[in-house]
């Protein structure tokens, strides 16, 4: 491997570490709260799905935003909360959750995936799923 693919190779790396971080830290907090949640790290992006519904539920990304400040992300491109202050997007998306559907700790809102995903993709530096 060259010299430049180490150097972009242990970027992605850093990255993926760095989301993984963010979203175990957001996991936490959630099922603190009683929402069954699922990390999927085993990706190149990894995601928090909401509600325990593996890939197709709902999600949550953590990615860098303009200026490089880290942020939770739907995957609608909508902001949650800064990364670092995961009780913070916890509290944001139980009440988007319960707000938008009346759903309770134990069930996904379903609007939420796959209105954007792409777009996130792209702010966070990947190239694919």
């Amino acid at each position: 491997m060259s010299p430049h693919g180490t150097e972009a190779a242990s970027k992605i790396s850093a990255r993926h570490t760095r989301m993984t971080r963010y979203l175990g830290d957001l996991e936490a907090e959630l099922r603190g709260r009683g929402l069954m949640v699922v990390l999927d790290a085993d990706r190149p992006v990894p995601r928090l799905y909401l509600g325990g519904h593996a890939p197709g539920g709902d999600n949550v990304l953590a990615a860098p935003g303009k200026g490089q400040s880290w942020w939770y992300w739907w995957p609608c491109c909508d902001r949650i909360a800064p990364a670092g202050q995961p009780a913070l997007a916890a509290e944001m998306i139980m009440k988007a959750l319960v707000a938008e559907t009346g759903a309770g700790p134990q069930e996904p809102a379903g609007w939420l995936s796959g209105c954007g995903l792409p777009t996130v993709l792209a702010m966070a530096g990947e190239r694919g799923v």
